[in-house]
């Protein structure tokens, strides 16, 4: 008898034991779920902020393209500034060059003070399907951004009266904020819309890079996109799924359509929210 409650006593413990190191391992599994969250918001950020500004720039270039007498189909064009058409450069054997300078020529309609020069090269002709447009940019910058690239092409994919469609590449894109480098190349769609004067575009695609702490990431945009209005310094719409590198995806939601810097992201059930600068 003794030794049949010795014995049970003894299977108690052992019992209490596992029980105990399953909570402990449950415990630290919490933790190191909360710790990513908590730790891993920079590459969220930096490739937001790179998806942003460059699609932006991208943008703006091609809205001016289609406002230059030469490539515009539109054949009528008055009163277009300076600031909303490309400058006119040089004729070479790969095309008609332009330059959009915006220290000298523009502000545009975000709000945002830019200051540099974009070099652009589009064919030798009006733009139409299967148009491509290539934009060198060497400093150029945006507040206290500065944005670099090899190149950028965007390859027009489909036109109608309010929208352009463009197939879009971005090499070896860098932004540069303060002593920090965020890097990125994007392969996508970027889609022009004008209707009624209520300008914006859309982003879909992929950015891989480096954000401004060495670590890498990948992201996928959406089937509907991030929408920025030309009139706002933000992306204001849209959703994003991005992993860090050794961590798990996450979910980033740029809002409904609201112009602000607000934006959040959700990993393991937690909601953290981050501002778009």
């Amino acid at each position: 008898m003794l030794v049949y409650k010795t014995v049970a006593f003894i299977r108690n413990k052992i019992s209490l034991l596992i029980l105990a190191l399953i909570l402990v391992l449950f415990s630290d599994c919490k933790k190191s779920d909360k710790n990513e969250v908590d730790n891993e918001s920079q590459s969220v950020v930096d490739c937001s902020i790179a998806g942003q500004e460059f699609s932006a720039l991208v943008s703006s270039v091609c809205y001016a393209a289609f406002n230059t007498q030469g490539l515009s189909p539109n054949v009528t064009l008055t009163n277009i500034s300076a600031c909303d058409k490309l400058i006119f450069d040089t004729l070479k054997s790969d095309g008609r060059h332009y330059r959009l300078n915006a220290s000298q020529y523009c502000s545009f309609p975000d709000g945002k003070t830019r200051s540099g020069l974009l070099t652009v090269r589009t064919p030798n002709d009006t733009l139409r399907l299967g148009s491509k447009i290539t934009i060198w940019s060497s400093g150029y910058s945006c507040g206290d951004l500065i944005l670099f690239c090899d190149s950028i092409t965007a390859t027009i994919v489909a036109v109608n009266s309010d929208n352009v469609l463009y197939d879009l590449r971005i090499m070896n894109g860098k932004v540069q904020i303060g002593t920090g480098n965020i890097k990125c190349d994007v392969n996508g769609q970027l889609q022009n819309y004008n209707k009624n004067n209520n300008q914006y575009s859309i982003l879909t695609g992929v950015i891989n890079g480096i954000n401004r702490g060495g670590g890498n990431f990948s992201s996928a945009i959406y089937r509907t996109g991030i929408k920025k209005f030309r009139n706002c310094g933000y992306i204001s719409e849209g959703f994003m799924e991005l992993t860090p590198e050794g961590f798990k995806a996450r979910t980033v939601d740029f809002g409904d359509g609201t112009c602000d810097d607000l934006a959040s992201f959700r990993v393991n059930e937690n909601t953290v929210a981050f501002k778009l600068k």
